[in-house]
């Protein structure tokens, strides 16, 4: 490194101003992004560093703002996180006994006759067959 440049990590701006603008484009961004991570079988963990703004470099890269307001990056990923890949459903079984459920990999938890079964469905197909 060249010795006039000291550090290129220690180089911090006096402020970051944001518009509403701004933080629109991010919510988009983190939409896009963790929709993408989502859809990757090969992802099994995502970490966010910055949950509150200042907290990397003093950049407004948060999901909530200084004062813990939600910004509309926070209100997508809870809305994809909370609603949209959260399945909350009721089966009825067939004639024969038999419900079918398409959903996500993950944990699953299913009360039947009032008993509480737990299952991990990381296979392509889960089948459950409860007598």
């Amino acid at each position: 490194m060249p010795p006039h440049i000291v550090d290129l990590n220690d180089y911090q701006v006096d402020s970051w101003p944001t518009e509403v603008w701004a933080e629109e484009r991010q919510a988009q961004d983190v939409e896009h992004f963790y929709r993408r991570l989502f859809s990757c079988p090969q992802v099994e963990a995502i970490t966010t560093w910055a949950f509150q703004d200042n907290a990397w470099l003093h950049a407004p890269a948060g999901l909530v703002r200084v004062d813990n307001s939600t910004k509309p990056s926070y209100v997508v990923l809870d809305q994809l996180l909370n609603k949209e890949w959260k399945t909350h459903t009721k089966l009825v079984t067939d004639s024969e006994g038999r419900a079918e459920y398409t959903g996500f990999k993950g944990g699953y938890e299913v009360v039947l006759a009032g008993k509480q079964f737990a299952f991990d469905s990381s296979e392509r197909e889960v089948c459950l067959i409860l007598e």
